[in-house]
């Protein structure tokens, strides 16, 4: 078998570009999705503001970039369980002290907010119970109100590297005759997901909901290795392709929410094994702006919410919720949400990404 591309995903720029675009679509939408309505607005501009809210989720971009990553850093490492347990310590640390970061900030931003914002906005007053739920990355399982947007996705990831690193080790565990054993248990996830579990919203908070995300950046990789991996890649878009068909019919031939999600995890997968594979995603897209926020990424998704509810309490303790009002607030808020997630991933994020590695 031939070696796999040597693809280094940390210097891909087109992974950085997609991260770049993840972040960003999933910053708007939650600015759009939690500000205010805009009543009596410019037509236009609250339609355009409606359907970023209702449409702009681009997770699944993460998901599929995280499999395609983990496949290539995590794949060639002799997995034992010395090697997990020390991957599991680092990959919480990893996740946890940014992500506990900025919980602290959206509990600060909130505790400012609240007789001010509506409580859609702040939440309750946080309990014991709730903050132990967040530190375990358990909150949503347990029926917690989560403290910031999108904190869930970090649960969900760490589910999902967690499971791909035990299916590597049972991979060098195992007889050499029933090593085929764990991609054959992750066909059989991926295609369960595709069927049932994402079809049903009730399965959202574990990972299986997820998992053909995920399955799909994997395989993307995998493809890279040889004409026989290639094969699998492109039977398991088929798979999808046929999964996605059956769900149309479901929903009356509509394009519901989750059947677009899939299709973009889709779309994303190719372009990412067809650049690795042609070297063309390795410099391009180019520039110093798509480096940057594909660098700081996770920073902008952990720090925008605080920013919001902040400049939410500004704008509405001055009475600037006005027609300009709004747009100016919603610009403003994206602007200094960049400015915190540059400080954030300077002294937290990279600090946390220090610390993380000293298990590896």
């Amino acid at each position: 078998m031939s070696q796999a591309r040597s693809v280094d995903p940390g210097r891909m720029q087109l992974i950085e570009a997609m991260r770049a675009l993840a972040s960003t679509v999933i910053a708007w939408h939650h600015l759009c999705l939690y500000w205010p309505p805009m009543t009596g607005q410019v037509a236009w501009v609250a339609e355009v503001v409606r359907w970023i809210s209702e449409n702009g989720r681009a997770t699944q971009l993460f998901f599929v970039i995280g499999g395609f990553v983990m496949a290539q850093s995590m794949s060639r490492r002799r997995w034992d369980g010395a090697v997990l347990r020390r991957y599991a310590v680092q990959r919480y640390l990893r996740l946890a002290l940014p992500y506990l970061a900025a919980m602290m900030l959206a509990l600060a931003a909130c505790a400012v907010g609240r007789g001010l914002l509506p409580e859609y906005l702040t939440g309750g007053t946080p309990t014991t119970m709730q903050i132990l739920a967040h530190l375990v990355f358990l909150q949503k399982i347990l029926g917690y109100e989560s403290f910031s947007a999108g904190m869930w996705f970090v649960c969900i990831n760490f589910q999902l590297s967690l499971l791909f690193a035990l299916g590597l080790w049972c991979r060098d565990t195992l007889p050499p005759g029933l090593r085929w054993l764990p991609m054959a248990a992750g066909w059989g996830l991926a295609a369960s997901c595709l069927f049932y579990f994402n079809v049903d919203d009730r399965w959202d908070m574990w990972a299986l909901y997820f998992f053909a995300h995920f399955f799909t950046g994997v395989l993307a990789w995998y493809g890279l290795r040889s004409r026989r991996w290639a094969t699998a890649f492109w039977a398991y878009l088929l798979l999808s392709a046929m999964a996605l068909t059956w769900r149309c019919g479901l929903d009356g031939w509509q394009f519901a929410l989750p059947t677009v999600r899939m299709l973009v995890a889709l779309a994303v997968g190719m372009v990412l094994h067809l650049g690795a594979r042609s070297g063309l995603g390795v410099q391009w897209p180019s520039g110093a702006t798509v480096t940057y926020l594909g660098r700081t990424a996770y920073s902008l998704f952990l720090v925008h919410f605080p920013v919001l509810v902040l400049v939410l309490c500004v704008w509405t303790w001055l009475g600037w919720l006005t027609p300009m009002g709004h747009v100016a607030g919603l610009l403003s808020t994206y602007a200094l949400s960049l400015l915190a997630a540059n400080l954030f991933y300077r002294y937290v994020e990279t600090p946390a990404a220090r610390v993380s590695r000293e298990f590896a």
